[in-house]
């Protein structure tokens, strides 16, 4: 049974988290537009797709004939320009960014990459480790392979088997239930806390100050 001091202090947290999501969403949104308008004007429309979750923006960038040859974590020929204009992006907010590399479900098995897990994890490093050298700060970079687990298609088809061959990039909300935590009314981690051993699961990078898309339109520009 909540207090009386309780009560009125979960209902301000309520309203601080609600306004701060819508912020939060705000910035993210103009994110997800500037990299759909850098990726249109060089010609990666069709490589690129993005979307806004609750955990954030997923920009998730198709491998085949795009970012990785077949059984390769080696850029191709134009590989490193989209994910230049997607980091390019991802400077103009502090978010931790999750890089979630997939594979197809056809085993593979070879010196360099015994399994899939192996595939997809240096692809994701490959991934984060060229951010880096965009500017993006490695505390804030992710990375992890994963396989053929999550597809997103059918992998009985070529043409499911190839939209599961993938990197996901995950721009996390930086807003958590922290006004609940202070009122003593949440125990979820906050980013940048251990979490409980479950799987999937990725640290994040605390961040008290989220931007408005007012403010950071100046560092995102055109291009």
């Amino acid at each position: 049974m909540l207090t009386a001091t309780q009560l009125a202090q979960l209902l301000n947290a309520t309203d601080e988290l609600s306004s701060a999501k819508a912020q939060q969403a705000e910035t993210l949104k103009g994110v997800e537009k500037a990299i759909e308008a850098r990726a249109q004007a060089h010609g990666y429309g069709s490589a690129i797709q993005t979307q806004l979750q609750a955990r954030g923006l997923v920009v998730t960038v198709v491998t085949d004939k795009v970012l990785f040859g077949s059984g390769s974590a080696a850029f191709r020929p134009g590989g490193e320009t989209l994910l230049g204009l997607i980091a390019d992006a991802l400077k103009a907010v502090p978010n931790p960014v999750l890089i979630d590399g997939y594979t197809d479900s056809v085993p593979i098995a070879t010196t360099v990459y015994p399994s899939n897990l192996e595939l997809s994890s240096a692809r994701a490093d490959r991934v984060a480790e060229y951010f880096i050298t965009r500017g993006l700060a490695e505390a804030r970079l992710f990375p992890e392979g994963l396989g053929a687990r999550d597809p997103i298609a059918p992998n009985t088809t070529a043409t499911g088997r190839a939209r599961n061959r993938r990197v996901e990039i995950i721009v996390q909300s930086s807003v958590v239930d922290q006004t609940l935590q202070n009122a003593g009314l949440d125990k979820t981690p906050v980013p940048g806390t251990p979490h409980p051993a479950t799987p999937h699961v990725h640290p994040g990078v605390d961040s008290n100050v989220t931007p408005t898309a007012a403010e950071i339109a100046p560092k995102l520009g055109a291009g």
